[in-house]
């Protein structure tokens, strides 16, 4: 997206103009200075030029990085996940009886949530997917124009799911990825929406590692607990 910006700000007609002019103007002093009788003194050598030596280039922070990996349970939802650097995720706040799993990782400007909620007896993802633009209106507005892949997986516990992944550019070098997947099986959906920006050079390339672990490695960790299971796992609060 960035070097498509920049080459349709390259005006190539005022360049190859302006290099005509200079071109012409070295021309003329050159020709100038053919029909001179003495020949211009010898110039003295160039001092040798200084060694630049360049500055060791350090390695790159990852703001989400793929290790420290932990489980984080819902307070008003059965569903338990597994995320990258656990310890620096935050849940949103909400009410206590909110069927949302909502998290937040300040680091790497990410969010993640999760629900499981009711559907149809015949429920298909299109029909979850529908609902969900309904809760969360910024899912709806994704245009098709910012969609880089789709493709159909299955979730844990049996969902048919509808993998999607949305990259837009917010400015010169911010990038803005979402990966939105949503799942049915008989009586029951399945959503779960991961967002996350990045800024600079390697923006894009940053996002898309984030997509990608999380398309890996979080969904795929996705669990349905009973209140008795999460009574017997989690310690007392």
């Amino acid at each position: 997206m960035a070097i498509r910006r920049v080459l349709m700000g390259f005006n190539g007609a005022s360049w190859l103009a302006g290099s005509s002019k200079r071109s012409a103007w070295v021309l003329g002093v050159m020709a100038a200075g053919c029909g001179s009788a003495a020949p211009p003194p010898e110039a003295s050598p160039a001092p040798p030029r200084a060694v630049v030596t360049p500055a060791p280039v350090e390695p790159e922070v990852q703001a989400l990085p793929a290790q420290d990996f932990g489980e984080v349970t819902g307070l008003g939802s059965p569903l338990v996940v597994s995320v990258p650097d656990v310890g620096r995720w935050e849940r949103a706040a909400a009410p206590a009886t909110s069927e949302w799993l909502s998290l937040n990782h300040a680091p790497s400007r990410s969010s993640l949530e999760l629900r499981v909620w009711r559907g149809g007896r015949r429920a298909r993802p299109e029909d979850c997917a529908e609902q969900l633009g309904l809760w969360r209106r910024h899912v709806a507005e994704l245009g098709e124009d910012e969609r880089v892949s789709s493709e159909r997986m299955e979730l844990p516990h049996g969902f048919d799911a509808q993998l999607s992944v949305f990259v837009r550019a917010l400015g010169t070098e911010e990038v803005e990825g979402h990966l939105i997947a949503v799942g049915a099986r008989p009586a029951r959906c399945l959503a779960v929406v991961f967002r996350s920006v990045a800024s600079g050079q390697a923006a894009s390339r940053q996002v898309a590692e984030r997509l990608r672990l999380v398309a890996d490695v979080v969904l795929p960790s996705i669990e349905l607990r009973s209140v008795e299971d999460r009574a017997t796992r989690e310690p007392p609060r």
